[in-house]
């Protein structure tokens, strides 16, 4: 019975070999992918880091509709973000708490699209070390009975493997850490900017 266990756990152990390098590989893909954006998008966010929000919170300050737009689209702010305002400006109608009540929605929405893009980055870094340490165990097992049977090719390839898989699991993971750090900044400086706006609006 004993036997029919490890036999089992063996198998199992062995089969999700395949699937587990799969996943090494398409995380590895995903980070360079991610490399590339996070490159075109430096460029966006080096000219948007040059926008000043606090002179144009103030210059937005007691200004009349037209103003407000005017001075909104001859500013350095992304696309998403002046769309953000124009829908805050087109409220203007409304009372005082439904304008609060738009301002912490469209917030939300662009805060979801942000969590939406730093979720790939942070799954690849909870992921990559834990296939990477799997990939590592998986062969340790053949490698091990090689090294008891002396065949020293057989350990030598699952050694090879093992350190193979760990290395790709860390790289992917070191590699989406700084990635997820870098868009974190960008993102809270624009967030704070876009409130700060926001509260010059209202």
């Amino acid at each position: 019975m004993n036997y029919s266990l490890v036999d089992i756990l063996h198998t199992a152990g062995q089969a999700i070999r395949i699937p587990c390098n799969v996943v090494l590989i398409l995380l590895m893909i995903i980070s360079v992918v991610q490399v590339g954006h996070v490159i075109v998008e430096s460029c966006f966010e080096i000219r948007h880091g040059k926008l000043n929000s606090i002179a144009l919170a103030e210059s937005l300050y007691g200004k009349d509709k037209e103003e407000k737009q005017r001075l909104i689209e001859e500013s350095l702010l992304n696309s998403q973000e002046k769309q953000m305002l124009r829908e805050l400006l087109n409220a203007e109608n409304m009372s005082e708490d439904m304008r609060q009540a738009v301002a912490e929605r469209l917030l939300e929405a662009q805060e979801a699209r942000y969590a939406k893009i730093l979720h790939v980055t942070e799954l690849v870094v909870k992921l990559g070390p834990m296939f990477g340490l799997m990939g590592t165990l998986i062969p340790l097992g053949p490698g091990i009975v090689a090294l008891g049977t002396g065949d020293v090719q057989t350990l030598s390839s699952s050694m090879e493997m093992a350190f193979d898989t760990t290395i790709a699991g860390v790289i992917s993971a070191a590699v989406c850490s700084v990635l997820t750090g870098i868009r974190k900044r960008w993102y809270n400086r624009n967030m704070q900017n876009i409130q700060l706006l926001m509260e010059s609006i209202l």
